[in-house]
């Protein structure tokens, strides 16, 4: 009882710390290090909530991972598996969440460097937690963006044979996104159609332009390694007009619309995934 209280405790504190604009990054490392020796209720209510509190950290904290295998998900409650509301709106259950957070944070990889310029990807810690991936994808097949992770993960082992298993029920779903077209040619990498075709159905959806810089960059600079200078003509144009200060020399030709029409029309994969 006394610990179950506690884990109210502190996760009011890791959320209440997270809202001051100069962060001690040290002191999330001070508090777990305490709370390592408790003995916790759990699962419990409380037990979830400090889960939670973590969260509000994770894209500035390098020990998440650690967290959560102190942690342990599989401690989370039957309650944690539900969808949440906010503000009016379904948000992905506190399970997802944080299979997600795990996934993410192993695909980040940790600093090598006082910069974080330079990261190392730890890949036994990736293949020690598919099993638990895999199992809860199982589970809960309902819940969307898992695969995602799965693919992703299996990318970065060089499983590339159960890539696109992974990936293609995910993808089928959010397949007017162009981020899911532009993550679909990073598995086709040794493919340069397929790559193509990906990049042009990505352009060819209804996107901010904004968004779809990098991209551009990208399918701009295959187009010319490919040498098809005839099909590159405008998307150079498009990036220039969006982007202030930038510098047309960087890149020197961009893609034709109508070619990516061919494109993607002879490719077979595409007239089978589309539709």
């Amino acid at each position: 009882m006394v610990f179950d209280n506690v884990a109210w405790q502190i996760g009011s504190m890791v959320y209440s710390f997270q809202k001051e604009v100069d962060q001690d990054y040290k002191k999330y490392d001070v508090i777990f290090d305490i709370i390592k020796s408790y003995h916790f209720k759990a699962p419990s209510e409380g037990y979830s909530f400090l889960l939670k509190s973590f969260f509000k950290i994770l894209e500035i904290w390098q020990g998440f991972l650690d967290f959560a295998d102190w942690w342990n998900l599989e401690h989370l409650r039957k309650e944690d598996f539900l969808k949440e509301e906010y503000k009016g709106r379904k948000t992905p259950s506190l399970a997802e969440r944080a299979y997600m957070a795990y996934a993410k944070k192993l695909l980040e990889g940790k600093p090598i460097d006082n910069f974080g310029n330079n990261r190392a990807i730890d890949k036994e810690r990736i293949s020690a937690f598919m099993p638990k991936l895999d199992k809860f994808i199982e589970e809960y097949p309902d819940f969307l963006y898992p695969p995602y992770y799965k693919a992703k993960l299996l990318l970065v082992l060089g499983d590339e044979e159960d890539v696109l298993s992974a990936f293609i029920p995910f993808a089928r779903q959010k397949k007017n996104d162009f981020w899911v077209w532009e993550q679909m040619a990073d598995i086709f990498h040794d493919d340069d159609e397929l790559r193509m075709a990906c990049y042009c159905k990505a352009l060819s959806l209804k996107t901010q332009d904004d968004f779809l810089v990098k991209l551009r960059q990208v399918f701009a600079a295959l187009l010319v390694e490919k040498e098809l200078y005839d099909e590159a003509k405008t998307e150079i144009e498009i990036l220039t007009g969006n982007i202030n200060n930038y510098e047309a020399e960087n890149f020197n030709l961009a893609l034709n619309p109508p070619f990516c029409k061919t494109l993607v029309v002879r490719s077979a994969f595409f007239l089978n995934f589309v539709n």
